[in-house]
Parts: C-alpha cells; sequence; structure tokens
C-alpha cells in the first residue's frame, strides 16, 4: 500500500536501536573475536528497534565472507517468530580497514530481501574487533551501521546511526515466554 511506502521513507532517518544486551553480546561474541565472526539480528522492524543477537558459531567462513549456517537459523526464527521478533539482518566482523559491506554481503542481503518480501530493509552492522597488544596499536571495538535495500537492478546501501536504548531485551539469550509488547505503548 502508499502508506507503507510513505512510512518507510521516514524510518531510514530514524536512527538503528539495540538493546543493552544485545550490544553487550555483539561487543563479546563478535567484537572481540578474529574477523569474519557473525549472527542474526532480530527485533521490532516498525521500530527500528533490535532486541534479540544470536552468535552464529557454525558460520562457514572464509576469512572474507560471512555465510551464515541455514539450518540452525531456521530453527531459530521459528523460535524468535513465537516471540514477535523478527528478522532484522546479520552483522559480522571484516578485517582491519574493510568497514563497509563487500560484494558478496550485498548479493546475500539481496537473496535474503528477495525470500521475506515483508522485510522492507536488511540491517548489515560491519564490526572491528577490538585489538590489543600484537604489532599493531591497540584499538576498541567498533561498528558501522549498515542498511541494505532492494531497487530495480540490485541493492542500495546506506550508512545509518545506531545507538544503545535504556531499553532491555526481552529475548537476550534464551527466549523468555513474554512477547515484546510493553504496556504503555
Amino acid at each position: 500500500s502508499n502508506m507503507s511506502r510513505e512510512n518507510e521513507t521516514s524510518t531510514q532517518r530514524q536512527p538503528v536501536e539495540l538493546t543493552q544486551e544485545v550490544h553487550y553480546g555483539i561487543e563479546q561474541q563478535i567484537g572481540s573475536k578474529r574477523p569474519e565472526e557473525g549472527g542474526m539480528l532480530g527485533g521490532n522492524r516498525q521500530r527500528r528497534l533490535v532486541t534479540a543477537f544470536h552468535y552464529d558459531k557454525n558460520a562457514a567462513r572464509s576469512g572474507a565472507t560471512y555465510s551464515p549456517d541455514c539450518n540452525s537459523l531456521n530453527v531459530l526464527l521459528d523460535d524468535w517468530n513465537s516471540h514477535n521478533v523478527s528478522l532484522m539482518g546479520f552483522v559480522h566482523s571484516h578485517p582491519d580497514g574493510i568497514f563497509y559491506p563487500s560484494g558478496g554481503d550485498l548479493d546475500y542481503a539481496e537473496r535474503i530481501l528477495k525470500h521475506n518480501p515483508r522485510m522492507h530493509e536488511m540491517l548489515m552492522p560491519i564490526v572491528q574487533p577490538s585489538r590489543r597488544g600484537g604489532k599493531h596499536r591497540d584499538r576498541p571495538f567498533d561498528m558501522k551501521m549498515f542498511v541494505v535495500t532492494l531497487n530495480s537492478r540490485h541493492v542500495d546501501v546506506t550508512e545509518c546511526e545506531w545507538r544503545v536504548t535504556q531499553e532491555s531485551s526481552v529475548l537476550a539469550t534464551i527466549p523468555a515466554e513474554v512477547t515484546l509488547e510493553k504496556a504503555g505503548h
């Protein structure tokens, strides 16, 4: 419908919000390891609020691409869906200096978006892991948020602001039997 199209353009200016649990999980599981670790992000698409992060320990890694493990992800998605958590995207880390999605990442994003017509955008944050010691300068964990959308030829990628919200995750790691609709919204 026309309405949803208009709403989409206004959300594109809204920063992506991560709960503290999600931010901490990304920093611990992806930001402190070698590049090409990854995981899934879920939450409330309308509010652009990420409330769930699942570290994907079985992903196939080849040094510069991250390919999610489809079987475990499908099981997880069923679980998330039963708690009103929608798939919002994938976070993964890249080697030094490659602080943006690769061509392979965008091909993958295109496939996901085409498979999920209700998903109007896919979040693809890229992490540069922290580094301590060794021959390089120490560096803290850092992350940039990219939003991928389909166009008639392929995909568009835009960098977007993100912030950590004070709201807590209902699904920090283990799904609890609670819905995400809190009173007062």
